[in-house]
């Protein structure tokens, strides 16, 4: 049996970079930059190796870890 969930998360795509690092994607969804890299180690988020740097397209970023934006915001607001 497979269960899908779809999960709607406002993300405001002409705000994106067209080319994100290891280190935009840790800072934007607030994570450590190791999560970041053994994610793209064990093939979660595709990305291009480009010297010792990754190429890392951000709505793949966006589709794994957009959830996180959504509870940030969601606890933000209440607490306001």
């Amino acid at each position: 049996m497979t269960t899908t969930v779809t999960l709607e998360v406002d993300v405001p795509v002409d705000k994106l970079p067209d080319i994100a690092d290891v280190k935009w994607v840790s800072a934007t969804f607030d994570l450590c930059q190791r999560s970041v890299l053994d994610a793209i180690q064990e093939g979660y988020l595709p990305a291009t190796k480009i010297g010792n740097s990754y190429a890392i397209n951000p709505i793949d970023a966006v589709r794994l870890w957009g959830p996180r934006l959504h509870r940030r915001a969601v606890k933000s607001n209440t607490n306001n």
